[in-house]
Order: structure tokens, then sequence, then C-alpha cells
């Protein structure tokens, strides 16, 4: 290359405005859109993002990089720059999904340029660049990586690669161009790991173009910093990804999925790519990887005769090869796994154009126009998850005859997410028809859940553990429906399952603990709630339930610690302001508790705890209430029992300051809920004491006489039934008490 080539004259700067301009065009089609997909794991449900201080953990800590650490299929994930983005959109859009795909646009833009300018260095035509680049940037398969917010990492990666091309693809290239090109390579590989396509294109450059001896220093440096990029890489990642030699053979077929992706846009898959079991199989893809590793190392040795074809063809293969991962490789064929690849293809195109009359050029431009629309149509699909996942069923059926398990799953989620609770069910059902797995039975019986439908929904998500031991998703949601039917226990089994599958997310640390919390085990629920805290420092709820079990065990300062952090974390939220309260209440200083329960009945006035509870606290700084405070602390007490909060109403009215109220409602709730929460002992020292002030209550003899048979004391349970008989004052009575006798 001389230096003629690589000047650019001032009337060719248009080209490259107009290009810039028409891809704007093209993408803006979903700027308006959310979150899709993994986005939520990534960016809105992801802590770590929240604040710039987490900076280092970037780079050092795997549970930084997505909202489910430790996650089979997630713990190979070591791309800190993207994460280091999404934490300054974050800071800039908060939970604005437009602002995040914007900043995307832009990155794409970024890289449309850099790849014009090297096409144009490469080419020494302006109108054959921005050919070229124009099919980089307008391509149907381009749409994921732009469109979609969790691709940032495919961008970043092009724009820093492209970069450092631009510095380092010189015959003589300055120091500080060195300096930069390297730098901008480590950028490129911390951004997303498939940027080490460089390695392999700076020699495979140097062989076709120059004349003068190999770099090796400059190789050697770029491999160093490889090395240590993927030392670093191994360090955090929390697992990798094992090898598979039947996938890595299958990578054939991912090559020609890939080449008729780009050649016919109309196959493009609706979201992740092709199947594998729809590949070319292990023997015939072998034989296509064969060959064209044959075709790449020809074209190394034999490529100064055509360079720039030579040079086209490997930067295809070199972008290509490690596509989502480093070999061995999870995950083959995809349409963001195209975007540093289609510039090699569009370098064909301006190749193409360059060596043919002005009409050529002219419908090469015209191509480019089609191929926009095409585009703008294209990145419609990635504007929500409702369409997503109904443009990938309708693809899928019409290109298989039926649609994917796993989109129909997705679909079937995404009408959970907006409670469509019907629809939902009926997508799930479809899902588990195509392909039965454990996360659409589970996702089922959530849904059944929610339509109160219990005994179909826990009937179900068994199933789905039974289908699926392993999954997470599976053992989660079965724990989730079990908790939200009082099976407390079987929830603690279930949860202990997802915790062993991945010990590393706080969320099911939290659910384990709040079982294990309704449970009564209250050791056990600090230790697993303890540890939702130190793998998630954020997590207020966590510390609320935490400090409910330090409670629990009257563990007074711990206890109150845990609820101070919560309300620092989240200072408009009642409950830390309630249980803050309580511990003041505990500690025998219902002043104290004052100020922080009328914080919590200003944030949450109707809430039966803050009421009962500021109604104790009232009465032990006053020594009574009066009786429209009586009232509402009977209705509180009366709420917190339909919902099953017996030992809340215990912690309440059993009460010292409480019971010297002497009030009838208030001391039938607490041998109620005595005898409800299985405490079958106090409840009869209660109530007890209470016939000793009303001896003649029915109702007080009867639930005397029930807390006897849980006692099992049968003698004592028929005396306290006869003397209720005694006090019966109407038939009905009457009938209870003969039909507890025959019982």
């Amino acid at each position: 290359m001389n230096s003629a080539e690589e000047r650019t004259t001032g009337s060719e700067w248009p080209w490259l405005g107009l290009l810039v301009l028409a891809t704007a065009l093209a993408h803006s089609t979903a700027l308006d859109g959310d979150f899709v997909f993994d986005d939520f794991r990534f960016v809105p449900e992801n802590p770590a993002i929240r604040d710039l201080g987490n900076l280092p953990g970037f780079f050092t800590d795997a549970a930084t990089m997505t909202a489910t650490p430790g996650t089979t299929g997630w713990n190979d994930i070591y791309r800190p720059l993207r994460t280091l983005a999404f934490a300054i959109d974050w800071k800039m859009f908060g939970p604005n999904a437009t602002g995040y795909r914007v900043v995307s646009l832009i990155w794409h833009l970024v890289a449309v340029a850099l790849a014009w300018l090297l096409l144009r260095r490469l080419l020494g035509d302006y109108r054959a660049a921005t050919i070229g680049a124009g099919l980089f940037a307008l391509h149907p398969i381009q749409a994921q990586s732009v469109s979609w917010i969790s691709s940032r990492g495919d961008l970043m990666a092009a724009v820093f690669l492209l970069g450092a091309a631009l510095l380092l693809l010189r015959e003589r290239p300055t120091r500080r161009g060195l300096a930069g090109g390297i730098v901008l390579y480590t950028c490129a590989l911390f951004s997303k790991e498939n940027a080490i396509a460089l390695l392999a294109i700076v020699p495979i450059h140097d062989r076709l173009f120059s004349e003068a001896k190999p770099r090796w220093r400059l190789y050697g440096v770029l491999a160093l910093v490889t090395v240590l990029f993927l030392v670093a890489r191994m360090q955090v990642a929390v697992g990798q990804i094992p090898f598979e030699a039947a996938l890595w053979l299958d990578a054939g077929s991912a090559l020609i999925v890939t080449i008729g992706s780009l050649l016919f846009p109309a196959g493009l898959p609706a979201y992740t790519g092709h199947i594998f079991g729809d590949g070319l199989g292990v023997a015939t893809g072998g034989l296509v990887l064969a060959a064209a590793a044959a075709l790449a190392v020809y074209l190394f040795r034999e490529g100064r005769r055509w360079p720039h074809l030579a040079f086209a063809v490997l930067w295809f293969a070199a972008c290509l090869a490690p596509v989502s991962g480093l070999l061995p490789l999870k995950s083959l064929a995809e349409s963001r796994f195209a975007y540093l690849p289609a510039l090699g293809f569009g370098m064909l195109l301006a190749l193409l154009v360059r060596n043919v009359p002005r009409r050529g050029r002219d419908l090469g431009f015209v191509t480019l126009a089609l191929l926009g629309l095409w585009t703008a149509r294209e990145s419609r699909m990635w504007r929500d998850d409702f369409a997503l996942w109904e443009t990938a069923i309708a693809r899928e059926s019409r290109v298989r005859g039926e649609a994917t398990p796993f989109a129909l799953l997705s679909l079937g989620i995404a009408h959970a997410e907006v409670g469509d609770h019907e629809a939902a069910i009926t997508t799930f059902r479809r899902s588990i028809a195509a392909g039965e797995s454990g996360t659409a039975l589970a996702q089922l019986g959530l849904q059944l859940l929610e339509t109160g439908r219990k005994d179909e929904a826990v009937a179900a998500a068994s199933r789905g553990v039974v289908v699926d031991p392993n999954s997470l998703a599976a053992r989660d949601l079965f724990g989730r429906i079990l908790y939200a039917t009082g099976h407390a226990p079987g929830a603690i089994e279930q949860f202990s399952a997802a915790v062993a599958i991945a010990p590393a997310q706080a969320h099911l640390r939290h659910r384990l603990g709040q079982a294990l919390l309704a449970s009564r085990r209250l050791p056990e629920a600090v230790t697993q709630l303890g540890e939702a805290v130190r793998l998630a420092p954020e997590f207020a709820l966590a510390y609320v339930d935490l400090g409910k079990a330090h409670l629990g065990l009257r563990q007074l300062d711990a206890a109150e610690r845990a609820f101070r952090r919560a309300a620092d974390l989240r200072p408009g939220a009642p409950a830390p302001q309630l249980y803050l309260g309580r511990v003041m209440v505990e500690r025998k200083r219902p002043g104290d508790a004052l100020p922080f329960l009328e914080r919590a009945s200003a944030l949450a006035p109707s809430h039966p705890l803050v009421r009962a509870v500021r109604g104790a606290a009232l009465a032990a700084v006053q020594g009574r209430l009066a009786p429209e405070q009586i009232a509402d602390v009977d209705a509180a007490c009366y709420q917190l029992a339909r919902t099953g909060k017996f030992d809340e109403v215990l912690s309440i009215v059993g009460r010292a300051e409480v019971r010297r109220l002497r009030s009838p409602a208030l001391e039938n709730h607490l041998a109620r809920s005595a005898l409800h929460a299985r405490r079958f002992d106090l409840a009869v020292d209660v109530i007890r004491e209470l016939l000793t002030r009303r001896p003649d209550d029915f109702l007080l003899h009867m639930t005397l006489a029930r807390a006897h048979r849980g006692a099992n004391r049968p003698a004592d349970a028929a005396r306290a039934a006869e003397e209720a008989g005694r006090c019966a004052r109407d038939d009905r009575q009457r009938a209870e008490v003969r039909a507890f006798l025959g019982e």
C-alpha cells in the first residue's frame, strides 16, 4: 500500500456521511423498544452496575457480570468493559431501555466509520469502500447485534479491533501507533473474547501485503496480551465450557449457516440460531471444516497473487472462528456472530464491484438500499419480547413445520410477566407438547398457582423436577410454589437443591432462608440469609429477613444492624422501619419505637402488622388505648390471622402491656393464634387465665378443648368440651359440642 491509497480527499467524506446516516435510519426502528430476553439479567436485574464504585469488581468478580452468576450457561462470561459500559448507561438512563439502544447504535456507527476507513485504505477506492462497509453496516444479519442490548460486547469489541487494525496494519507504524493498537486490542478482548481474531489478522495482513520481514516482536506482544487476558478470564469466570468434540466438528454446519445467512437473508434465524440437530451432521460438518481449514492455509501461503481476495476470505474465517467464546464452543451459529465476519463478506462485494463497469457499482448501491429497508424491518423484531418470540415462532413454524419448545417457553414467560396468566398457561402447554422440559412444567405450575389452581400447580411443578432434576429453574419455581401453598419443608428441599446447582446466586439463598424462617429453623435461616447479603450487599429484602431471623433468636443487636442496613438501602420501604420499631419494643423502649413505627405507618398506613405493632407500642407508652385504637389493633390482628401469620399475632397481643388492656377481642386473638400456631401448651395456659375472668365464655372453652386435643390430652379435651356445652346458648353451639365429642 502506498501513501496515495491511504490519503482520503475532501470529496470522499460525504460518502461516509451518507453511509452513517443510512445506517442510523435503518437501525432506528427499534430505538423505542424495551429490554429483551437476556437484557434483564445483564442490566435492570444486575445490582452491580448501579454503582460505578464496583468498577474494580467488573474485572475481578464474575458476580458483577450478570444477575445470575454461577448458573449453568452463564458461568463463563467475562466481559468487564461491556459491564462498565452498562454501568455508565445506568448512571445516565437508569432503567430506560431507549438510552441503551441509542448508545448501542452509536457504537455501531463508529464501527461502520472505522470499517469504511480500513476498506478505503486497503482498496484505494472510496466507492468500493462504501459498498463494502455498507454491507457490513446494513445487512439484516446485523440487526441482532445492534438492536439487542446484550450484544453490546460485539459492537465494542468491533470498534476497538477496527481501531487497532487501522493502527497496526501498516508497513511502518509509528511507536505511538503500535502502543495505541496494543491498547485498543486489549480493550477489544475485555469487551468480548472474539476479538482474539486480531491475533491472526495482523500476521495474515503482513504475509499478504508486506515485503518486509515478519514483525515477530509485535506478534509476541499481541500473544502476550492474549495470554494475560485468558489467564484473567480463567481466574475470574466461575466456570469454563467443557470440550465436546462433536460440537466442535459441527462448526462446519455453522460455517454453512453463516455464509447462507449472508447470501440469503430470508433464511435468518429469528433469535439465537439454528439448532445443531438440523445441521450437516458431525461427519459432513467435519469435512466442511477440514476443507475450509485447507483453503485458509492455501490462501495464507499463496494469497500474494490475489492479496485483497485472500485477505477478505481470511478476515471472514479469522473473525468467525472464535464466535461467542474461545474454543471449545457452546454455540456456533448465531446472527450476532457474523457481526465482524460480515466485513470480510463486504470486502468481497467491494472487490467485485470495483472491477465491473459503473452500472455494476450502481447495482451495488441499489442492493445496499434494499438491504437497509430489510434491516429496518428486521430490527423491529427486537423491540420487545412479544415481537421477538412471535416472530421466532412464525419463522420456525414456516421452516420446520412447528415451533421449538424454547421459543414457546419464552413467549409464555413474556405473557406471564404482563399478567396474562391464561395466555401464558396455553403457551406453556404448547411448549410442553412440543418437547417436555422441567422449566416449562414449572412455569406452567407457577401460572396455575396464580389462577388459584393449587393442586394442578404442585402436580405440574413436581413433574418438572422429575423430568429435569438438574434444572435450576424447575427447582426454584417448584420451591416457590410449595412455599406459597404453605409447604415450607418441601420448599426447603427444592431451594436447597437449587442452591447446590448455583451456590453463588443470592436470590436462591434468600428464598431458602425465607423457607427456613417460616419453618422456625432460625439458625439455618441466619446462615443462608447471611450468605445472601454477602453475595449481594445491596439486597435490602434479604437484610430484612436476616433481621427477622436474628429477632426470632433474640439477637437484638444483630437484628438492629440488619434492619438499619435495609433502611439505608431502601429509605422509602416500610418494613425496615417497622422492624426497627419492633426491636425497640423488644428492648422495652417503646418510646424509641414510636418514631420508627410512625414512619412505617406513614409509608404503609393500611398495613396490618404496622398498625398492630404501633398499637402495642402506644399501649406500652400510654398504659392504655382508646376504644378506636383497640378496634384498629383488633382489625389488624384479624387480617394477620387470615393470612396465617399467627406467630406475628402472638408476638403482639401476647405482650404484657397489651394483655393489661383486658380487651376481650384481643384476648380471643391471643387464644386462637396460640392454637393455630400449634403451641398447645401456651394456648392452654392463656385460655385458663382468660377463663378466670370469663368463666362462661363458650368460645374460650371450645378453644381450650381443641388445645388439649392438639396436645394429645383427650380426657382434658372432653371435660373442656362438656364445660363448653354447659355454656352453650343456642342449638348451633350445642351441635358444635356434640360434633366435637363424637369425633
